[in-house]
């Protein structure tokens, strides 16, 4: 199936544009495009289902319609617009160039094909994160070392080093290949590859009232939230600490941090002490709760 097929199938049905190749094989698509330029009527499936079956010429007329799709679909240009929507470009007074990805959830090919159509040879790459990193970049880097992609960061940012970005800022000295990489929703078993802290705005524990709180008291939250939980407790070694994991929770100790390593599994780190709720321990976490 052609680039440009699918980018006009998923901008009618992104669902089922997956699907398309597998519902009408190339083959198929040819042998029905002959029987209509020949007059005959292409043959139909057998139909299994308790429905009032179309008349011959409804039928007909169908596969006409989509055999024109699938031909204009092919023609140069066709699905150029809404390639070039996911990513939205704009020149600064400096002559950078701001990219702003519009569609975080498009395919790798469609975000790669928008930098290519503006001159930029730039590669993309779709990994799964926490839900307040979707759609957010990542990571960037340059073959030859330089520092000409640069993040764009927007609102307070609570995800450390993956930072708020939408989108890249292109230095105008930019001449190699790049490469980023990009948020995505995750599976329902699938680990994160980046992730924030579970209390941050947009986690499932924001607001919750679980930052500092016994461990005790957090546990019928947790399971009214169905998050499998993994205990880890800080332990002092003489001058210094270690964390352990622990086969059962510490009802008596406080939550310090929390992250999600998959959509509902949960990595709970613990201490003794009562969390001390200042800016270095996470307490901006709390923000507009």
């Amino acid at each position: 199936m052609t680039d440009s097929l699918t980018s006009v199938l998923e901008s009618l049905r992104p669902c089922e544009a997956a699907m398309s190749a597998e519902i009408f094989p190339a083959s198929r698509r040819e042998q029905m495009l002959a029987e209509i330029c020949a007059g005959a009527e292409p043959r139909r499936p057998v139909v299994r289902a308790r429905r009032r079956l179309l008349p011959a010429a409804a039928l007909a007329a169908t596969a006409l319609g989509l055999a024109v799709l699938l031909l204009v679909a092919g023609l140069p240009g066709a699905g150029t617009q809404r390639a070039s929507s996911a990513i939205a470009f704009r020149t600064a007074a400096d002559g950078d160039v701001i990219a702003t990805v519009e569609e975080p959830f498009a395919a790798q090919s469609q975000l790669e094909r928008a930098f290519a159509r503006r001159g930029f040879d730039i590669q993309v790459s779709l990994v799964p994160v926490s839900p307040s990193l979707v759609g957010t970049l990542v990571y960037a880097s340059e073959e030859d070392g330089a520092d000409s992609i640069q993040p764009l960061l927007r609102g307070p940012c609570l995800a450390g080093g993956a930072g708020c970005s939408v989108g890249v800022r292109i230095l105008s000295s930019f001449k190699g290949r790049g490469y980023i990489t990009l948020g995505r929703a995750a599976r329902a078993d699938e680990a994160y590859d980046s992730t924030a802290s579970a209390f941050a705005p947009g986690e499932p524990l924001h607001c919750s009232g679980l930052l500092g709180a016994r461990v005790g008291s957090a546990l019928p939250r947790l399971e009214r939230d169905r998050l499998r939980a993994q205990w880890r407790e800080e332990v002092s070694v003489g001058s210094s600490s270690r964390s352990r994991t622990l086969s059962a929770p510490p009802s008596g100790s406080y939550i310090w941090e929390a992250t999600l390593s998959t959509p509902d599994k949960l990595v709970v780190f613990t201490e003794p002490t009562p969390w001390p709720a200042d800016a270095r321990h996470g307490a901006h976490d709390n923000d507009g709760c």
